[in-house]
Protein backbone atom coordinates (compact mmCIF):
# COMPACT_ATOMS: atom_id res chain seq x y z
CA UNK A 1 0.00 0.00 0.00
CA UNK A 2 1.32 3.24 -1.26
CA UNK A 3 2.14 6.14 1.82
CA UNK A 4 -0.69 8.49 0.33
CA UNK A 5 -3.61 5.64 0.35
CA UNK A 6 -2.48 5.14 3.45
CA UNK A 7 -2.77 8.97 4.45
CA UNK A 8 -6.47 9.12 2.88
CA UNK A 9 -7.23 5.84 4.85
CA UNK A 10 -6.47 7.54 7.92
CA UNK A 11 -8.33 10.80 6.91
CA UNK A 12 -11.57 8.98 6.12
CA UNK A 13 -11.37 7.25 9.44
CA UNK A 14 -10.67 10.85 11.38
CA UNK A 15 -13.55 12.09 9.47
CA UNK A 16 -16.03 9.43 10.18
CA UNK A 17 -14.39 9.10 14.10
CA UNK A 18 -15.79 13.06 14.18
CA UNK A 19 -19.01 12.73 12.73
CA UNK A 20 -19.23 9.73 14.86
CA UNK A 21 -18.44 12.46 18.04
CA UNK A 22 -20.59 15.19 17.33
CA UNK A 23 -23.34 12.65 16.75
CA UNK A 24 -22.73 11.43 20.47
CA UNK A 25 -22.37 15.03 21.39
CA UNK A 26 -25.76 15.74 20.44
CA UNK A 27 -27.74 12.63 22.34
CA UNK A 28 -25.75 13.76 25.47
CA UNK A 29 -27.31 16.97 24.96
CA UNK A 30 -30.83 15.87 24.45
CA UNK A 31 -30.62 13.14 27.22
CA UNK A 32 -29.10 15.87 29.71
CA UNK A 33 -31.91 18.49 28.97
CA UNK A 34 -34.39 15.74 30.16
CA UNK A 35 -33.00 14.87 32.95
CA UNK A 36 -32.15 18.00 33.84
CA UNK A 37 -36.45 18.79 33.15
CA UNK A 38 -36.80 15.75 35.62
CA UNK A 39 -34.45 16.66 38.18
CA UNK A 40 -36.14 19.89 39.11
CA UNK A 41 -38.01 19.68 42.14
CA UNK A 42 -40.05 22.40 40.66
CA UNK A 43 -42.03 20.37 38.11
CA UNK A 44 -43.24 17.93 40.96
CA UNK A 45 -44.99 21.33 42.58
CA UNK A 46 -48.68 21.15 42.28
CA UNK A 47 -51.93 22.49 42.95
CA UNK A 48 -55.32 21.79 43.51
CA UNK A 49 -58.05 23.30 42.04
CA UNK A 50 -61.46 23.50 43.09
CA UNK A 51 -62.31 20.55 41.25
CA UNK A 52 -59.98 18.50 43.12
CA UNK A 53 -57.75 18.49 39.69
CA UNK A 54 -53.86 17.95 40.53
CA UNK A 55 -51.97 20.03 37.91
CA UNK A 56 -48.40 19.49 37.93
CA UNK A 57 -45.90 19.87 35.54
CA UNK A 58 -44.30 16.56 35.57
CA UNK A 59 -48.00 15.19 35.09
CA UNK A 60 -49.00 17.12 32.30
CA UNK A 61 -45.86 16.18 30.68
CA UNK A 62 -46.24 12.53 31.06
CA UNK A 63 -42.74 11.21 29.92
CA UNK A 64 -43.13 12.71 26.72
CA UNK A 65 -39.85 14.98 27.42
CA UNK A 66 -38.29 11.76 27.94
CA UNK A 67 -39.28 9.66 24.97
CA UNK A 68 -38.68 12.70 22.63
CA UNK A 69 -34.87 12.78 24.18
CA UNK A 70 -34.63 8.83 23.20
CA UNK A 71 -36.36 9.19 20.23
CA UNK A 72 -39.19 6.95 20.43
CA UNK A 73 -42.82 6.98 19.58
CA UNK A 74 -45.02 7.43 22.94
CA UNK A 75 -47.24 4.55 21.57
Amino acid sequence: MSWNKLVSEVQAHNRYLIDEIKEKNNEILRLREALEFYADKSNYEYSVDVWEEVNATILEDDGEKARQALGVDGG
